[in-house]
């Protein structure tokens, strides 16, 4: 980040007004005024080469002269910075609360924070900023051990407990009796599941774990989910939608979030396995086609968009669920 500051700092001292002299004209020493600072481009595809970019100007507008751009990123990067030196950490809503009037959208220090974390190369949280948490899990086979005070959180079988972020964990605990771990898409589902005692059901193998991500997932749950398929053998599932928006949440956790591509490899749980809703179901549970909501516009584009997706190539039961629900908007 110091880096970049000092490159700014660099351009700023060129762009200074240089008093014209004689038959100079004025717009050329205009011209001399912008600044340009390249951050890396998470929504472009990245291939083996440099990873493509995007730049903040200054002045957006040759008229007006908007240094918002310019302004938004150096007051988080200001916030990271002083949090490092302090050591406390922040979250993305304190972020956005330390200037309401100035970044206006919470969505605006989101992406601004994930642009800075691409840009350096390291991930989120060495910034010192994180999302709020709001996965849950349930499961007494499992445990978390927190790193500044030491303090266990410990699963329970009819309750959720909130997945809290990875970099305040020190390591997990996991009861060798678990014999599943179950991801599923929605709280809804999940509290029902969990609340029916599934974890410790007496006709599954064992018992297990049940994870939720409340919809799309937030970093702590995907950094959760990697980890134990990483680090365990353990069977895991994932139950989610047919639609498009479901399998777009389990290629979040199998795949990784394209938004983030320089923290990949670290979140993804390539061992999860799909195992439904599928389209096939459907039929076989005897649901009327007619009863489901039809693809809107921006549906049938991100349905377009995933069956594009390499990961497509190595699901085919996405392609074939995908397929069925483009049907429904004809």
């Amino acid at each position: 980040m110091e880096g970049m500051v000092l490159d700014f700092l660099s351009q700023l001292s060129r762009s200074l007004p240089i008093p014209p002299t004689d038959g100079e004209a004025k717009k050329d020493t205009e011209a001399l005024a912008d600044i340009a600072i390249e951050l890396v481009d998470r929504k472009r595809p990245q291939s083996d080469g440099p990873a493509p970019t995007r730049v903040v100007r200054f002045p957006q507008n040759k008229r007006r002269g908007n240094a918002r751009g310019l302004a938004t990123l150096f007051r988080v990067m200001e916030l990271s910075h002083d949090g490092l030196l302090s050591g406390s950490s922040l979250s993305k809503r304190d972020v956005y609360y330390n200037d309401v009037a100035l970044f206006k959208s919470q969505n605006i220090v989101n992406s601004l924070v994930d642009d800075l974390a691409a840009t350096c190369g390291v991930a989120r949280s060495d910034l010192n900023i994180a999302a709020a948490s709001k996965g849950l899990w349930c499961g007494a086979g499992l445990s978390l051990i927190m790193a500044k005070s030491g303090t266990v959180i410990a699963g329970q079988c009819e309750e959720p407990v909130l997945i809290p972020a990875q970099e305040s964990i020190a390591s997990i605990s996991v009861c060798e009796e678990v014999s599943w771990v179950l991801v599923v898409e929605k709280d809804a589902v999940f509290q029902t599941l969990c609340r029916s005692g599934l974890a410790t059901h007496p006709t599954l193998p064992g018992p297990g774990l049940i994870i939720t991500g409340k919809g799309y997932p937030d970093v702590a749950t995907r950094d959760l989910v990697a980890l134990l398929s990483r680090s365990t053998t353990i069977p895991l599932l994932a139950l989610v939608d047919c639609d498009v928006h479901g399998v777009d949440i389990f290629s979040c956790y199998k795949y990784g979030s394209r938004s983030m591509t320089h923290e990949q490899e670290r979140l993804q749980a390539s061992r999860l396995v799909w195992i439904g809703v599928l389209s096939s179901d459907l039929a076989r549970l005897g649901v009327d086609k007619d009863d489901l909501l039809p693809m809107s516009a921006h549906d049938h584009k991100k349905a377009i968009a995933l069956l594009k997706s390499p990961a497509c190539a190595a699901e085919p039961l996405w392609r074939l669920s995908i397929s069925s629900e483009r049907l429904k908007m004809y």
